[in-house]
């Protein structure tokens, strides 16, 4: 249903993410993307469709969490927001320590690990302890 919406944004030029109901937009200029946003809301809403304004941000930023990653214009990086990253190595050293597990500590393992393979995030890097160091 959104797929004619996203066309006829692109065809104006606006760059825009689509992903099911989730839509991210583009640009350098924070005066131009507030104008987009206004135009794209517009777009949705004269047909009937419902926008839940408390999930929307209109705030510019150059880092945010998007389909369960947290992307960073800056760097030009996608990586897993910092808890679930820690929630995922939590539970490992769990494991690892006991050296055995139940399977509802695996299913929350695997669980955890779910929104990286949404993401494409396939390797993520540890993060140091203490003892690490």
């Amino acid at each position: 249903m959104l797929k004619p919406m996203a066309a006829i944004l692109r065809s104006q030029g606006i760059r825009v993410v689509f992903y099911l109901d989730d839509i991210l937009l583009l640009h350098q200029s924070k005066d131009h993307l507030w104008k987009l946003f206004y135009q794209v809301l517009d777009l949705l809403q004269n047909p009937g469709l419902t926008v839940k304004r408390e999930k929307c941000s209109a705030y510019p930023t150059q880092q945010m969490i998007f389909l369960r990653g947290r992307l960073n214009s800056v760097t030009m990086t996608l990586s897993l927001p910092l808890e679930k990253l820690c929630g995922i190595t939590t539970t490992a050293k769990e494991i690892l320590e006991l050296n055995e597990t139940s399977l509802q500590t695996l299913s929350t393992l695997l669980g955890q690990m779910n929104p990286a393979s949404q993401t494409g995030i396939w390797v993520a890097q540890p993060i140091p302890t203490d003892e690490d160091k």
